[in-house]
């Protein structure tokens, strides 16, 4: 028998990030020059989904067009940052301690962008994409920029 070490130790927060890349037209496939100028606004958004009754839905998302959150329950975008792109990195996490959802930008915390989350629902890393640009998650195998 082998020994094998498992962490059971509780943990205080769930995090990933994204990270927003230059576009490199030389690696693309031929059927994007199907798409017109325009077609797309370059926004990428980061956040949490839950699903129910095979229905996804956002409760929050930081949006890279504006720097602002999308809180879903009220249909409604609060001025939180500034705007993010190419070159940046978006984290979004959960704090299980506060009940909260928080972000950051290029390893800087921004803040908490919604509270009083609900525990028992299960929540999804989700990124939203309006954009040619391609972009890396990062769900921990290899260190965070944060």
């Amino acid at each position: 028998l082998t020994n094998v070490e498992i962490d059971v130790a509780p943990r205080l927060c769930a995090y990933f990030e994204v990270a927003i890349l230059e576009r490199d037209p030389t690696k693309e496939l031929n059927h994007l020059q199907f798409f017109t100028p325009g077609e797309f606004s370059g926004c990428i958004a980061v956040g949490l989904s839950t699903k129910k009754d095979d229905h996804v839905r956002t409760p929050v998302g930081f949006l890279g067009d504006d720097g602002g959150i999308y809180y879903a329950q009220d249909d409604y975008v609060s001025p939180f940052s500034t705007p993010f792109g190419i070159g940046d990195t978006i984290g979004c996490g959960i704090d299980y301690l506060n009940q909260t959802v928080f972000f950051t930008l290029n390893g800087s915390f921004l803040g908490h962008a919604l509270s009083n989350i609900d525990l028992t629902e299960k929540l999804y890393p989700t990124v939203g994409v309006d954009s040619m640009n391609p972009f890396a998650c990062n769900f921990g195998s290899k260190p965070f920029v944060f």
